[in-house]
């Protein structure tokens, strides 16, 4: 299936656009994996209401307090900005089995251990649970280097190697693909 992408933009895709494709539900629990200063988050924090939680981890903890700025400039108390080395075992601090989606964003090109990246996701997703990953399309003339990149193929592979199932893939722009999974039962 070729993805498009969003009509309005020719370079980078808005979050509210994109996380219109996550089919969010109120109370909803969120992980979100090298969340930066937040964008998604927010957008998601939205969606979700009050009773909902976004968990938002990233490593750099200038972009966890941009995050933490914005979100409460913005009224939104649901959201929990956290620092975490995802490379590192049960370093979300979640309780297993607790989150609704888990979003990994522009995160897996970048890790060494990819396998320990996943392996945290699987942990802390509900049974049914379900995740969106975004990385670099692998021609992007922006971007990180080529060879850090993974195809969709190789993305795939492996997510179906740790135990995920393919879903579908969203419209993430132009420069980047996003494909969603869920976890096998």
């Amino acid at each position: 299936m070729e993805t498009q992408p969003l009509a309005h933009t020719d370079s980078f895709f808005a979050p509210r656009d994109f996380v219109d494709q996550f089919d969010l539900s109120a109370g909803e629990y969120i992980a979100d994996f090298g969340s930066g200063s937040g964008e998604f988050a927010v957008e998601m924090a939205r969606r979700i209401g009050p009773e909902g939680r976004v968990f938002a981890f990233d490593i750099r903890p200038a972009a966890l307090q941009v995050l933490q700025s914005k979100s409460k400039s913005q009224g939104l108390n649901n959201i929990r900005p956290i620092r975490a080395d995802l490379e590192k075992e049960h370093s979300t601090g979640v309780s297993e089995r607790k989150m609704d989606m888990v979003l990994i964003h522009n995160v897996i090109f970048q890790v060494k251990d990819k396998a320990a990246v996943l392996s945290e996701a699987r942990r802390i997703l509900k049974e049914n649970g379900r995740v969106v990953a975004v990385e670099w399309q692998k021609d992007s003339p922006l971007g990180p280097p080529k060879n850090t990149r993974l195809d969709k193929g190789e993305l795939r592979v492996l997510f179906e190697k740790h135990g995920f199932s393919f879903h579908k893939e969203l419209k993430a722009g132009r420069y980047h693909y996003a494909l969603a999974f869920t976890v096998e039962v």
